[in-house]
């Protein structure tokens, strides 16, 4: 382990900050703390660790919860009591939830998040720089040597990075379980990742700062089974950004309503671009530079990363009414060289309700952690 690295989480681990996440997990009663530390590459990211509720169990091996795009730790706790973060808390698991580059609780040690060169990244460098260090501070924090990776959609995008270009990495990861796995695109019919939002980007940053502003009024005021018309209306949102759910009263638009106000409004204009190019391509690639290729990469076109390097054993689940991950694209990665334990595929899920779905605790929630609790990894 690197003796500075080690020094920066020290630091860290005694900079334990209050935030809004660590209110939410304390305001449920578990213990928290939050830790910030640098990448190799000059980013200042911050997780929030929940403490184990061991109850009499023996030390089970961290796992490590990535959040997708356009959102932050925040994600894996919309369903309260039944949120994934804390089943496994419960469980007996040290639960570390992680923060990528571009959330508010990112910044770098020499550019400010105004500047371009902040906002200079797409999910190559989320992989490469952001996801080791995470992996590394929470080994390092628990003492353990090996970990359990869950990732929704962008989180398993990025782990497929790292994976491929620094394989050592698969030997950190136990297992993998991935929550509508944005690896492969092209096969959904999600009009979001064919669009231009040009006139919404800045300083290489993508600012729907002003549309949250829209949006979370009529969550707040209107998102109520009492109030019909406007109920309505939260749903038909719902369907035109993460498709269609025949059973989509039973998400919680209550506990939406602080999700909205508090989901990540910016991201990199790369990072969605890029999920632009892959949804194009159907490939897993780097990022497109166009004429600049031959001179990053030494091709005409940008290079696939090899799956084949990725050894780390990956559990996916997949809802039958994703419109961003579609059944195609699911049949790409069981096809690809990818080493692919199980596919559970959950009916009338969409991109939306595998953190937001009341059904989500008995559909996905305790089948990983009976999966992790099978596995018996004991330290």
């Amino acid at each position: 382990m690197n003796i500075k690295f080690i020094v920066i989480i020290l630091i860290s681990n005694v900079h334990s900050q209050i935030n809004d996440t660590l209110d939410v997990i304390k305001k449920f009663g578990f213990s928290a703390e939050s830790y910030r530390f640098k990448t190799a590459d000059g980013y200042l990211l911050t997780m929030q660790r929940i403490f184990p509720n061991n109850n009499g169990h023996t030390k089970k091996a961290p796992c490590l919860i990535m959040h997708g795009i356009f959102s932050l730790s925040l994600q894996f706790l919309q369903l309260q009591n039944d949120s994934l973060a804390f089943l496994l808390a419960n469980s007996g698991y040290d639960v570390f939830l992680a923060n990528a580059r571009g959330t508010k609780y990112s910044s770098h040690a020499t550019y400010s998040k105004n500047s371009s060169q902040f906002w200079n990244f797409s999910h190559d460098e989320i992989g490469y720089y952001d996801l080791p260090a995470m992996i590394d501070t929470v080994l390092a924090i628990t003492r353990s040597d090996k970990l359990f990776y869950i990732a929704s959609s962008q989180g398993a995008a990025i782990s497929m990075v790292l994976l491929s270009t620094q394989p050592e990495y698969n030997q950190k990861i136990i297992e993998a379980h991935y929550l509508g796995p944005a690896i492969f695109l092209g096969g959904g019919s999600n009009l979001f990742l064919r669009s231009d939002l040009g006139l919404l980007t800045r300083n290489n940053m993508i600012d729907l700062t002003d549309i949250n502003s829209i949006i979370k009024p009529i969550y707040m005021k209107h998102c109520n089974k009492n109030k019909h018309f406007g109920f309505i209306l939260c749903i038909l949102q719902e369907i035109a950004n993460f498709g269609l759910n025949i059973n989509a009263v039973e998400v919680d638009f209550e506990l939406q309503k602080y999700y909205v106000d508090n989901h990540a409004p910016q991201i990199s204009k790369k990072q969605f671009d890029h999920f632009k190019q892959l949804t194009k391509s159907r490939k897993f690639q780097y990022f497109d530079y166009g004429g600049e290729n031959i001179k990053i990469y030494g091709t005409r076109h940008s290079p696939e990363y090899d799956l084949s390097r990725v050894t780390a054993p990956i559990y996916i689940y997949w809802g039958t009414l994703d419109t961003t991950i579609g059944k195609e694209d699911i049949q790409n990665i069981i096809n690809s060289p990818l080493n692919v334990k199980s596919v559970r595929v959950i009916k009338n899920f969409n991109h939306f309700d595998y953190e937001a779905s009341r059904r989500a605790k008995d559909a996905i929630y305790m089948p990983i952690v009976k999966e992790l609790n099978s596995f018996n990894h004991l330290y």
